[in-house]
């Protein structure tokens, strides 16, 4: 991998994307390294990005930090490159984790969202999905589409149990239950993102909202959505978003 190259690195906080800009401390550690020190650091954070990120994975900061050794404070420069080759071999975009801290400069870790446009519904299959996950992924976000964006776990599940599909059936071929795939693995790959309701929650038990992921937004996206509930629902497309 070439250690130069322009920046494809986002910050991601819901709908918003950004360019992530390295400190200037960073770049003046990045330069104070040998070519040599710099072709093996962006070759050696390219591919553990690569890796993870295109199995839906976050990779934290400090696992890329094990691969510059004394030099980590290089680490934003560094991903810098190793964005720019991932968006021009393999169409990736490198996003950086926040978290709930909107005031923070760094991300806590890093994440990969496909640049291509896709064609339909099943093409989401190709983003680490299975066929059975992408059954249950497609309706769940068309459903939080038309309650404006977010929704209440007990409502979804209501809703997934009318398309028979109760939150303890069992998915092939991973046998992953209805419940897993909402609460662990499609937030896992940043599909969704599940947050508490703190009206709905007492002391015995916690109530939890339901709303799209950055990756939902930026590899499935809304008009995608709102052509699915058409199909689905025998209604253009431009009114998926009022239909109750």
């Amino acid at each position: 991998m070439d250690a130069e190259g322009e920046s494809q690195a986002v910050a991601c906080t819901g709908e918003e994307v950004q360019s992530l800009e390295p400190s200037a401390s960073a770049k003046k550690a990045f330069q104070a390294m040998t070519p040599s020190q710099k072709e093996q650091a962006v070759s050696g954070v390219g591919r553990i990005l690569l890796f993870h990120g295109s199995r839906g994975l976050s990779i934290s900061r400090e696992k890329l930090r094990k691969v510059l050794e004394e030099n980590t404070r290089a680490l934003d420069a560094v991903v810098e490159r190793a964005a720019a080759l991932l968006s021009d071999i393999f169409g990736y975009t490198v996003v950086g984790i926040f978290g709930d801290d909107k005031k923070a400069r760094t991300p806590k870790g890093y994440m990969l969202m496909n640049e291509l446009e896709h064609g339909g519904a099943d093409d989401v299959v190709d983003l680490g999905l299975y066929e059975e996950e992408v059954a249950v992924l497609m309706p769940v976000l068309a459903y939080i589409h038309i309650k404006r964006g977010e929704c209440r776990e007990a409502h979804l599940f209501s809703f997934l149990e009318t398309l028979k599909m109760p939150r303890f059936m069992s998915t092939r071929p991973n046998r992953q239950t209805v419940e897993d795939l909402l609460t662990k693995v499609f937030i896992q790959k940043r599909y969704l993102q599940r947050t508490e309701d703190k009206e709905a929650s007492d002391h015995q038990k916690r109530a939890y909202m339901f709303s799209w992921g950055y990756r939902a937004y930026h590899e499935i996206g809304e008009d995608q959505i709102k052509v699915y509930i058409g199909e689905l629902l025998g209604i253009p497309p431009e009114e998926a978003i009022t239909y109750e």
